[in-house]
């Protein structure tokens, strides 16, 4: 009970020194996942008040993949679902191979925990030297009639706490650790969905707009008040917004970015539009309404089936590291389900992993080459 009662006053001492206050978050209403498992629940956390000096932050050029869908089953309450086969290789095994082919970053989806036993290894004791997360133990699929499954990705997560872990728990390591999450655009207009097809698409403005600039302002002001907590520690946590579309009539880079309370650490652009503009041109979009420098940049997926995997990788690549990009991830490490395969090792018929690469990972080790800062 003392210990209990002292980590809480000083906690409430960090709070006062930081300029934070306690702001009880709304959830929007759900629809149809809360007929099985219930509302969405609010929670209190600390937000920061003041403005903060900007922090200074040096991010070294790195070249990695996506671990996707590797420590979950396929149905993981309370309610995302995912409708393919899952690889069984753990986060932590995917770091230790990744390291042995000389790559050095990696971006890591834990459904199980942002903070467990697999993550912590990774966090620590890996040669991984920028590590990127998206936790997903708190997201939860909505699915409606019009658009694809998983129409708005609900993502409770309280980023804030987790970086407050991450600080207490590994603050003697020097690595960066960066928090992102799903396509903001997808949250806020839908997978699939257009005007004609989304129950409540109002017009030109995204349904759940609102939603999302609530969520990024949560996320970014919680891991600014978790940094202050830690000021003295050696790892380097930031918050990076992800964002997929330039081309709609509503888009978070143009509309909520410029909206945030604090701008934020990072932007991750997930490059998909083959044909439609290239990436310099969407990355060239997103700065001006942003107005970040370019080092603030990362490319959170990238990628190709074969025949076209290799000059995919390699040629986009290329172009976001000339344009000033910090990061780039392949999409992405082992792809367990059927159709092409995007990922970096082939797999059989069956689905199983052969052990050989494709030429997405010659791709990597050509980037690295050319591009990797020691």
């Amino acid at each position: 009970m003392l210990r209990n009662r002292i980590v809480m006053v000083a906690a409430l001492i960090v709070a006062v020194a930081t300029g934070v206050s306690a702001q009880t978050v709304r959830r929007l209403p759900c629809g149809y996942w809360c007929q099985e498992f219930g509302p969405v629940p609010t929670w209190t956390r600390l937000i920061p008040t003041a403005p903060v000096q900007p922090i200074t932050f040096e991010i070294p050029k790195r070249i990695g993949a996506v671990v996707a869908f590797n420590d979950m089953p396929v149905y993981y309450p309370p309610g995302y679902r995912i409708g393919i086969s899952l690889a069984t290789e753990t986060n932590a095994t995917a770091a230790k191979i990744a390291a042995a082919n000389g790559i050095r970053a990696m971006k890591f989806w834990p459904r199980v925990s942002a903070l467990g036993a697999d993550m912590s290894w990774v966090y620590r004791a890996s040669d991984l030297d920028v590590i990127v997360v998206r936790p997903l133990q708190d997201a939860i699929s909505d699915e409606y009639n019009d658009c694809s499954t998983g129409v708005v990705v609900w993502e409770a997560a309280d980023y804030g706490l987790i970086a407050e872990n991450l600080l207490r728990r590994f603050g003697d390591v020097e690595k960066t650790i960066i928090l992102t999450g799903w396509e903001s655009d997808h949250q806020a207009c839908g997978v699939a969905c257009t005007p004609e097809t989304h129950p409540w698409y109002p017009g030109e403005l995204a349904p759940y707009g609102d939603y999302v600039l609530r969520m990024l302002n949560e996320r970014q002001l919680g891991i600014e008040a978790a940094r202050a907590m830690y000021p003295d520690a050696m790892l380097q946590v930031l918050h990076a917004v992800e964002i997929s579309s330039i081309d709609d009539n509503w888009n978070v880079a143009r509309d909520v970015i410029p909206e945030m309370t604090h701008e934020p650490d990072l932007i991750s652009v997930t490059y998909w539009h083959w044909g439609d503009y290239s990436i310099t041109e969407m990355l060239d979009y997103v700065q001006a309404y942003s107005g970040l420098p370019r080092s603030r940049f990362l490319l959170g997926e990238i990628g190709g089936p074969e025949p076209t995997q290799y000059n995919r990788i390699s040629g986009g690549v290329s172009e976001a590291f000339e344009w000033g990009v910090s990061l780039a991830f392949v999409w992405h490490w082992k792809q367990a389900w059927p159709g092409d395969n995007y990922g970096v090792w082939k797999k059989n018929e069956s689905g199983g992993f052969t052990g050989e690469p494709t030429a997405g990972l010659a791709a990597i080790h050509y980037l690295i080459d050319c591009y990797e800062e020691n």
